[in-house]
């Protein structure tokens, strides 16, 4: 446990004494979520006053940095897309991976929406970015072996930039493996 702890602070240490992005883990909040969990656990099976003050000092402290550590990245992420450089996706964790793709899509959209105004014609439709659809266009990060859907057909193989139409469920699954991005349209 003390090993997370560590992880913990030397990532809170790079993040605030650097201008680059580090490396987080794919699941990186989900293991903080799991070792804070098992803190909660053993707090309950602490008598000793003492020990139970160390552990929920532990838990503040942790809270503290974690919420420090993702203001700083995105305050790095956001200084990177408005400078219009591009963001090392492989530094990046899956949520962090998620809202950067929101806020590419979303930003392109505005944009273009700029771009139509400025030549007096009429707005594009804000495009829904949430899964609520059960097909969705997506665009591939990295090549995919074909895949059978939830819906039994065949899809695939895939190659970088391939563009396809695929279920929710599978689409949900790919944007884990960080191998794809939602397609919106207008």
């Amino acid at each position: 446990m003390i090993l997370i702890y560590s992880k913990i602070y030397e990532l809170w240490k790079s993040e605030t004494n650097s201008d680059e992005l580090t490396k987080i883990e794919n699941d990186f909040l989900k293991r903080i979520g799991e070792y804070i969990k098992k803190l909660q656990q053993n707090q309950k099976n602490v008598k000793n006053k003492l020990n139970l003050s160390l552990i929920e000092q532990k838990i503040n402290n942790m809270s503290y940095m974690i919420r420090e550590i993702y203001k700083i990245r995105f305050k790095k992420i956001l200084n990177l897309i408005m400078n219009e450089k591009s963001v090392q996706k492989d530094l990046l964790d899956l949520e962090e991976f998620k809202i950067l793709n929101i806020i590419n899509n979303e930003l392109t959209l505005f944009f273009k929406n700029v771009d139509l105004t400025l030549r007096g014609e009429s707005l594009q439709k804000v495009a829904d970015n949430s899964l609520n659809g059960d097909y969705f266009v997506v665009r591939f990060l990295k090549s995919v072996p074909e895949i059978y859907g939830v819906d039994l057909k065949r899809y695939g193989p895939f190659k970088f930039d391939d563009i396809a139409v695929l279920p929710k469920k599978n689409v949900e699954m790919l944007l884990e493996r960080q191998a794809i991005v939602i397609v919106y349209t207008s």
